[in-house]
């Protein structure tokens, strides 16, 4: 189904790319309805009638793969080019699911902090905190063993 819309797209590749070189012709509503209208119906048909969110996604990925560069390469050989975006769509139909993520921080738990990474991990406290208390070190040579400025090592010991 696919190849049957690329086709159709390179035979027509000298209107489509008038059509970017004059984007404003979409401003006139009924042109704007009917290329959406078709761009959606490939998108149906490349689904298939029981398409499910994730199936209709790819469908929509795998017109855009074929159908961006047919205004964006127009000087490029017609037979290379549609080898070069077939492979591209069978890459993305056939390259299966991504695997879960087992390492790392959950998307929910990326979200959910905020602000800069911490400059101090929990043991650099305590070994910073230690020099502290032992009086040994000045806390400009405390942070500059760890990298940090006064006012960070400060925070972090005054922190409960």
């Amino acid at each position: 189904m696919i190849e049957g819309w690329l086709d159709t797209l390179l035979k027509h590749r000298a209107p489509l790319g008038m059509l970017v070189n004059d984007i404003a012709i979409l401003t006139r509503n009924s042109v704007y309805r009917r290329i959406l209208a078709v761009a959606t119906q490939a998108n149906e048909l490349v689904a298939g009638p029981d398409a499910d969110q994730r199936e209709r996604v790819r469908a929509t990925q795998a017109i855009a793969m074929v159908s961006d560069p047919i205004v964006f390469y127009t000087d490029a050989d017609t037979a290379t080019l549609r080898e070069d975006m077939l492979d591209g769509v069978h890459r993305l139909l056939e390259g299966g699911p991504r695997p879960p993520r087992t390492t790392g921080p959950t998307l929910a738990g990326a979200r959910a902090r905020r602000g800069r990474p911490p400059a101090l991990s929990d043991g650099d406290v305590a070994a910073a905190r230690a020099m502290h208390a032992a009086g040994t070190h000045t806390v400009d040579e405390i942070a500059a063993a760890f990298g940090v400025g006064r006012a960070t090592l400060y925070r972090h010991l005054n922190r409960d």
